[in-house]
């Protein structure tokens, strides 16, 4: 009987109907009515222009409510906003009706937001068909309380990879204390997830929860399909392994039930039942599972067998599923977290060779690390050539990795702290400077790679125990082979930025401090290694050569002078001279109006477009970037590119300048509060452009036409 009841109970809430959320949308008819004392409230009505009209429709609030101000009107732009107060008696609204007259025969859609003092939030898109509101009233606390538990529920009983996980831990001869425990811990870290990211202050994606939970079954999953138990280590300590998921899983899902009309004290019954929920529905996980182990067979290891070919496959089918996400759906994914995660993988790999076997300590010392470099890149702090110490770091983890010669822990250890800050840092300020929430998305990210890091330590030592190290050398190998490729990426935009660009203006830019290393690099090189060899005497190790090669491949950009080219002749760039040229051009205009000092501002734009042109260059470009934005909003230049270039121009000498029929697209960032995003200003028309003080300038623009795309991510 208790066998039937725990199974009815696990299939009632994987059949319980959910409730869909809704969507976050801006809109130009609000009607936002806000509790300000007890029974008093503030009514904000905004009316949109719509061709050259105002929208005529009135608030009919509840026959209890009368005004008791003046109704304040301000006339914008972009629409009109009334703003009066009124007292209701009986002060609550529920079961009252809010209507709204003059939308019928309209197209326009209206959101109306009714808070009270209490915390209850009602929000809903009022339509022509359907023009107003009748307050609910409250729920009961049985009625909270039911919804909210079987929601916990239903989130783990719903979720496979949580079926597939447990199917694996039971078969590994956990005790039951030590399961309980890593219920316990697993349910505390999700509630703490969630409440964290229910605040903004954890942001992570939902793809990753379910791709952690079927990676952490793989591996132990192989081990009972083999019958042996190389790699059970994995999951030890069980209750460690439990709170990273856990705060993961949490995290990437931060809601409970829906919070309409929910006072704040029943937001909290509602998240502590659903977190209670949450263990409730692990523990039936859990005991299904053992149940249907004890029909099977408890202990047959032919079962464990068969549950590890199960177990097995479908982590492998969920995970390939999960990867056709990233191939097939455009995800915008910035490339600071990847290097970040990618760098905590080789770092967890190193450690154990280097002495490091206490897993939770290795784990805090990496966290403290990643949190001082996440809060210097959150804070602005500036990092000379960062890039640097993030592909350099890579390569050089990812080639201890190859080459299974670990640094001396003297040395290791300070040289990865110092790659975790850098990749820290990276991270933090990419968030700062791209996306929405960076606090709450570079929290995610270094969540993700404390996780990251703790599996790549786990399956080190596993796999270190085997004295099979193939995999570390693979993972070695990709690493440092991305290191270079991202690196020289960026030499392929220095070269056609800097390089080619100011070749095409008579000047000569020269990696002086490249060459200097390379010098030395053949200067330390062994010599007469073979007739040492016959005489039996000593010769050098060849590290040092190494090292001085590597270190003047990632410092070809860095210590470089320009010089003037003798033999350069200045005429009308043609071909990718004329499309570099123009380039630099725009790219110093527009970039020069993300200066905020306005004297600053106009030297720095003199610097590319002529006397007489400043002025109206200044504001015209001021106000295509800022079109369509909101008030408030703080439009920054990113990047500057040139599309395409005609360079039959039209001109005959300097004086006159040179006229290029071109297209250029300008990609800026858009910061309102929180919320970022990217918009590209994509520009066609004619460029003159002439030589003024030795610099080519502009000298005229004649646009044919504009249009604007927003853009999700823009990786810088």
């Amino acid at each position: 009987m208790r066998r039937r009841l725990l199974l009815l109970l696990a299939l009632a809430a994987w059949l319980s109907p959910t409730t869909p959320s809704d969507a976050d949308v801006v809109f130009p008819a609000r009607l936002l009515v806000a509790e300000i004392e007890r029974g008093a409230y503030e009514v904000t009505f905004t009316l949109p222009l719509i061709e050259g009209r105002f929208l005529r429709a009135q608030v009919m609030l509840p026959p209890s409510c009368r005004e008791v101000t003046d109704r304040k009107v301000e006339q914008s732009s972009a629409g009109i906003t009334t703003t009066w107060q009124v007292q209701c008696d009986p002060p609550s609204l529920a079961g009252e009706a809010i209507l709204i007259e003059g939308l019928l025969g309209t197209q326009t859609d209206l959101l109306l937001e009714l808070t009270t003092l209490d915390g209850r939030l009602y929000s809903v898109v009022l339509k022509p068909s359907r023009p107003g509101l009748i307050v609910p009233s409250p729920p009961s606390l049985r009625t909270l309380a039911g919804e909210s538990l079987l929601a916990g529920m239903r989130r783990i009983v719903r979720t496979l990879e949580v079926w597939v996980l447990v199917l694996v831990v039971t078969c590994l001869g956990f005790s039951r204390a030590v399961g309980s425990r890593g219920i316990v811990v697993f349910t505390v870290a999700h509630g703490v997830g969630q409440w964290l990211a229910g605040r903004n202050g954890l942001l992570i994606s939902a793809q990753l929860p379910p791709t952690f939970l079927l990676l952490t079954a793989l591996v132990p999953a192989l081990d009972l399909m083999r019958g042996d138990d190389k790699l059970r280590g994995w999951m030890q300590p069980l209750w460690l392994v439990a709170g990273l998921l856990g705060i993961v899983s949490g995290g990437s899902q931060p809601e409970t039930i829906p919070a309409s009309g929910l006072s704040s004290a029943e937001q909290s019954i509602a998240f502590v039942l659903f977190t209670l929920g949450i263990a409730v529905g692990l523990t039936l996980v859990a005991a299904t599972v053992l149940e249907i182990r004890r029909l099977l067979g408890w202990r047959s290891s032919r079962v464990a067998r068969t549950i590890g070919y199960v177990a097995g496959i479908a982590s492998v089918g969920f995970l390939v599923q999960r990867a056709t996400v990233f191939v097939f759906v455009p995800t915008g994914m910035p490339r600071a977290p990847v290097l970040l995660a990618l760098l905590a993988a080789v770092l967890g790999a190193a450690l154990p060779s280097v002495g490091t076997s206490r897993r939770g300590s290795a784990l805090l010392s990496f966290s403290m690390a990643l949190g001082v470099g996440l809060a210097l890149g959150l804070v602005g702090f500036s990092i000379p050539f960062g890039t640097l110490v993030v592909y350099g770091s890579l390569f050089l983890f990812g080639f201890l990795l190859v080459v299974q010669k670990p640094l001396p822990r003297k040395i290791g250890l300070p040289l990865g702290a110092l790659a975790v800050i850098g990749h820290g840092w990276h991270t933090g300020s990419s968030m700062a400077a791209n996306v929405s929430l960076p606090v709450a998305s570079a929290v995610g990210a270094g969540v993700v790679a404390m996780c990251v890091f703790y599996a790549s330590f786990a399956l080190a030592e596993s796999i270190l125990s085997t004295r099979s190290r193939g995999l570390l050398r693979l993972l070695g190998v990709l690493t440092a082979f991305l290191a270079v490729v991202w690196r020289f990426e960026e030499y392929a935009r220095w070269y056609d930025v800097q390089v080619a660009t100011e070749a095409a203006l008579g000047m000569i830019r020269l990696p002086l401090l490249a060459l200097l290393l390379l010098v030395a690099a053949v200067v330390v090189w062994p010599r007469r290694q073979r007739v040492l060899r016959e005489l039996g005497m000593e010769t050098r190790t060849t590290v040092t050569h190494w090292v001085l090669m590597g270190l003047a491949l990632f410092f070809i950009p860095i210590g470089t002078i320009a010089l003037a080219n003798p033999f350069f002749e200045p005429s009308a760039p043609r071909g990718d001279d004329a499309r570099r040229v123009v380039s630099r051009v725009l790219w110093d205009t527009y970039h020069a109006l993300n200066i905020e000092n306005e004297d600053e501002l106009y030297d720095r734009l003199a610097l590319s477009v002529t006397g007489d042109l400043l002025a109206d260059v200044y504001l015209d470009s001021r106000r295509r970037l800022t079109a369509g934005t909101r008030e408030g909003a703080v439009v920054t230049v990113r990047d500057v590119s040139v599309v395409e270039v005609d360079d039959s121009a039209r001109g005959s000498d300097n004086e006159a300048g040179f006229s290029y029929p071109c297209r250029w697209i300008v990609t800026a960032r858009v910061r309102h509060l929180q919320h970022v995003h990217h918009r590209q200003n994509i520009y066609s028309g004619n460029l003159t452009i002439r030589v003024d003080d030795e610099r080519w300038k502009i000298a005229g623009v004649e646009l044919t036409s504009e249009e604007r795309v927003v853009l999700p991510w823009k990786p810088t």
